[in-house]
C-alpha cells in the first residue's frame, strides 16, 4: 500500500542542455531521459508531483531553463550529471539557486555516484548528492526531507 506524503513534494527534474555548436547530437536521434522518467515515476507513486525539463530535447538555453524552474516553483530540484557534463551543470545549479534559493538541490548520476566527496566541493550550491540506484534511493530521501527528518541514516546520500 503507497502511503501519501505528509506534504505532497514539488520536483523538477532536469536533464541539462550540453549540445554544442558542431554536436553530431543534432540529427534526429535523441533519445528520453529515461533515468529521469524512473525518477519521476517512483516520486509520483509515492503521492508527490514531478515534471522533467529536457532542456537537452528541446535546445533550452540557461534562462529558459530557470524561467520553467521559476514557473513550477518547486521543493526540490534534481539533477543528473555525467563527468563530461561538470561545466554545463555546474553553472545550471548556480543559476537554480540564484533564482530559487530555498529550494533543495539534489546531483545524482555517475560521476556524483563515483565521486560523491568530490562533487560537493566543487558543487557549493548543491544540498545532496545521491549515489547509485536513484529511483530506490531518492524515495527515502523525499520522504526524510518531507518529514524533516536528518539524512545521516541513508547511507547513498552525501551532504
Amino acid at each position: 500500500m503507497i502511503q501519501k506524503p505528509v506534504k505532497a513534494m514539488k520536483i523538477c527534474l532536469i536533464a541539462p542542455n550540453t549540445r554544442t555548436k558542431n554536436d553530431v547530437s543534432e540529427l534526429p536521434l535523441i533519445t528520453p531521459p529515461i533515468n529521469l522518467m524512473y525518477l519521476a515515476q517512483s516520486l509520483i507513486e509515492d503521492g508527490n508531483e514531478a515534471v522533467i525539463i529536457d532542456a537537452y530535447l528541446d535546445n533550452l538555453p540557461l534562462e529558459s531553463i530557470a524561467n520553467k524552474c521559476i514557473n513550477y516553483n518547486p521543493d526540490i530540484v534534481m539533477i543528473s550529471l555525467y563527468s563530461n557534463d561538470l561545466f554545463v551543470t555546474y553553472t545550471l545549479t548556480n543559476k537554480i539557486k540564484e533564482v530559487l534559493p530555498n529550494c533543495i538541490l539534489i546531483l545524482g548520476g555517475h560521476h556524483p555516484t563515483h565521486m560523491p566527496v568530490e562533487t560537493l566541493k566543487e558543487f557549493k550550491n548543491v544540498d545532496y548528492v545521491v549515489k547509485g540506484e536513484g529511483e530506490f534511493i531518492i524515495r527515502d530521501v523525499v520522504k526524510s526531507i518531507e518529514k524533516n527528518r536528518k539524512l545521516n541514516d541513508l547511507g547513498s546520500v552525501a551532504f
